[in-house]
């Protein structure tokens, strides 16, 4: 009898603890584990301490790996460790992985880890480390991974080589399946569905531009992401941008904030502050904002589950300015459907959160002529493994749905789609990301107009903002990543974005230094000042692999959106996982792909440097447990100042409207005018609500 096989498979469980909504990591493992053979528990995002320790003493697993992604790891390694080892004092292995410092490795190993996976680790390191672990254990895995190709050893450090023969035998292909053929002429125009969609810039169907004269008009926005610490610390960043040419913002919030609580709630310890600026009340905002001009600056609030509450503080704080709140160009991310599926903020089940976003947009069409209430995300899912085409047709398939249910309230389906915009991502190739915008223009402007009944070309517009992709970026050789955003922001100029905005090259690592934000932003003044890239609409117009890809990339659009709103529906299949699942398996191949070589990235893969094992010199932003209790303390402060009536009846009020039905709005403005923070009104959702659980079909 073999005994080892009596012992059964390696038993393993991956957890997401903590606020971070980061798994693709994790989901990687989790499939790349399951395909070698392994059993796998999976928590879903947002597991408790305990809930880690219960579930894996409960399940009788080896070995219990945490991916944490938001730079907390010392913290919630910290409060783990001690319940694994009352619970399970026999546990094999605990291992973490995420963007860890080397300076932090030594203090994680002293609490028993066994093992550090820095982000820099490949995909068959990881599974190679496993496989030995369960040979130790007589639980041996099948391999190492999901195919049976010989990857050789590409840890950080070792070169994968292709001779030319096997370059030649794989033909390429776009990211989007498409096949890249060597040369392409007017034949292969007429095929694909020939010229007759190109049209001029600023006329229907807009695959040129949606104005006529582009950037000799108006020049492209530059916003770049910032956010961190205290609202003082942020305001200072604001003014460093402002004061060397940037004209708009992007604001960046922690997860605390993201997750409806507030700084001094245990269950945001180890997170205020960290990833973003920490928000409790209108008067952070308010130093935030110190000294800029809330009715001159277009500014973006990257923010989601909260956007409803955020908004309403927003035009609190206009009012106290001696504003009208309608004079705010605000924009607010506001897409749940793409949290659930992609960057997972997220804490209330599907519908109430589909019903808020609902809120805001009725609130702004009504009442804020200036403001967008959602941008549709195609950027996050991009980043959690969806392909070009996927990006453009599940986006539009999530603003579909926002304008239909918009409808269902008594809105008019053009007035929604005018307010809303986009967020796409770029990176991979650049010809393939050109032609995705020109394709994604064109086909939202007929959907518009056949679905819709749309007549206002103005109203078929497609706003973007093209960002440089954090998913193409790299954590070795990060300076690397200055000449990837380089080509990033070139796509997205000749893809004829609104706005652009780059990650900065040490952005895997900490919170962008000055010296790092200020090259991401001078990477696109000199793209636009000085390459005369700007100075003609749409050049590439008329190239027949261009105007082909265009063609093709929009059919194949169509075709994945009808795929996408068939038998199930589209928030059912964001309700049950099977598009978060879906992109998981989607993104275990890009990293399989990766790490057997199969898809270049220079410096990791490919022409390494002699010393690519070294950890990078990057300047690492500093955080502190100070942060917390200056924001606790100002809180606490502010709370000896407010009418506790006026609060009191302001959350009555809120609670009432949530289990009632209506519209949220009016009491969370009330909510803002009587200083309730952002978590006691996510609090009192919970409780009307309940916390949604993720179950995702792997």
């Amino acid at each position: 009898m073999d005994l080892d096989c009596e012992k059964g498979p390696l038993r393993v469980l991956l957890a997401k603890p903590g606020l971070d909504g980061h798994d693709r990591a994790g989901l990687v493992l989790a499939v790349a584990l399951r395909n070698a053979g392994c059993e796998v528990i999976y928590t879903g995002l947002h597991a408790e301490v305990e809930a880690i320790a219960r579930i894996a003493t409960d399940e009788d697993v080896q070995v219990v790996g945490l991916s944490i992604h938001s730079g907390a790891h010392l913290p919630l390694c910290q409060q783990l460790a001690p319940l694994l080892q009352s619970a399970i004092p026999d546990l094999e292995a605990w291992v973490v992985g995420g963007p860890i410092p080397k300076r932090d490795e030594e203090a994680l190993l002293a609490l028993g880890i066994n093992e550090v996976f820095p982000s820099s680790t490949s995909l068959h390191s990881v599974i190679t480390w496993f496989t030995a672990l369960g040979d130790r254990l007589g639980r041996p895995l099948r391999g190492a991974g999901a195919s049976d190709n010989d990857r050789g050893s590409n840890t950080p450090g070792t070169e994968v080589k292709h001779s030319k023969d096997s370059a030649k035998a794989a033909e390429p292909v776009h990211e989007s399946g498409l096949p890249i053929k060597i040369v392409y002429g007017p034949e292969d125009v007429e095929q694909s569905g020939g010229f007759g969609r190109v049209g001029n810039p600023g006329q229907y169907p807009f695959t040129r531009g949606i104005h006529p004269e582009m950037y000799r008009g108006r020049m492209f926005t530059m916003r770049q992401y910032a956010g961190f610490g205290t609202p003082q610390e942020t305001n200072e960043r604001f003014r460093f941008l402002f004061e060397r040419g940037q004209n708009a913002l992007n604001v960046a919030f922690d997860l605390p904030t993201q997750m409806g609580l507030d700084s001094d709630d245990p269950r945001a310890a180890g997170e205020v502050g960290r990833v973003g600026m920490a928000v409790d009340s209108v008067e952070d905002l308010d130093l935030a904002f110190d000294g800029i001009p809330l009715d001159e600056v277009s500014i973006a609030l990257t923010i989601n589950a909260p956007a409803p509450y955020l908004l309403a503080m927003m035009c609190e704080l206009a009012r106290r300015r001696g504003m009208d709140p309608a004079v705010l160009r605000l924009t607010l991310q506001n897409d749940m459907l793409k949290e659930y599926v992609g960057r997972g903020a997220w804490f209330l089940p599907v519908e109430p959160a589909l019903n808020m976003v609902t809120d805001s947009i009725e609130y702004c069409v009504t009442q804020m002529p200036k403001a967008s209430p959602v941008s549709v995300c195609g950027y996050h899912l991009r980043e959690s493994g969806a392909n070009p085409v996927q990006e453009i047709a599940w986006a539009f398939a999530f603003a579909l749905t926002y304008i239909q249910q918009a409808q269902e309230r008594g809105l008019v389906a053009s007035e929604v789609a005018r307010r809303l915009s986009f967020n796409f991502d770029i990176h991979g190739l650049l010809f393939e990301q050109i032609a995705k915008f020109r394709a994604a223009r064109r086909l939202w402007a007929r959907l518009l107009k056949e679905r819709f009944a749309c007549e206002d070309e103005k109203v078929m517009r497609l706003r973007m903002m093209a960002g440089g992709g954090g998913g193409g970026l790299t954590f070795l050789e990060p300076e690397n990543n200055l000449i990837r955003s380089s080509y990033f922001a070139l796509a997205s100029a000749l893809g004829g974005t609104q706005t652009m905005a780059l990650c900065c090259f040490d952005e895997a690592f900490t919170i962008p230094s000055e010296r790092a934000t200020l090259l991401s932003l001078r990477t696109m003044q000199i793209l636009a000042e000085e390459t005369g890239v700007t100075q003609t609409v749409d050049p590439l117009a008329g190239s027949w692999y261009v105007e082909t890809l265009t063609n093709q990339l929009e059919e194949a659009m169509v075709e994945e959106l009808e795929a996408l709103e068939g038998s199930e529906g589209v928030v059912s299949q964001v309700a049950n996982g099977g598009l978060k699942a879906k992109l998981a398996y989607q993104a275990f191949a890009e990293a399989e792909a990766i790490s057997s070589g199969e898809r270049a990235q220079v410096g990791v893969n490919r022409h390494l440097h002699p010393d690519a094992t070294q950890e990078p010199q990057v300047e690492l932003h500093p955080w502190s447990g100070e942060i917390v209790s200056h924001q606790s303390a100002q809180l606490a402060e502010r709370k000896t100042r407010r009418d506790d009536g006026s609060v009191e009846a302001a959350l009555e009020e809120l609670r009432q409207a949530a289990n009632s039905g209506i519209s949220v709005m009016p009491a969370m403005l009330a909510a803002a005018a009587a200083e309730v923070t952002v978590g006691e009104v996510y609090d009192v959702m919970r409780d009307c609500h309940g916390v949604r659980q993720e179950r995702i079909p792997l």
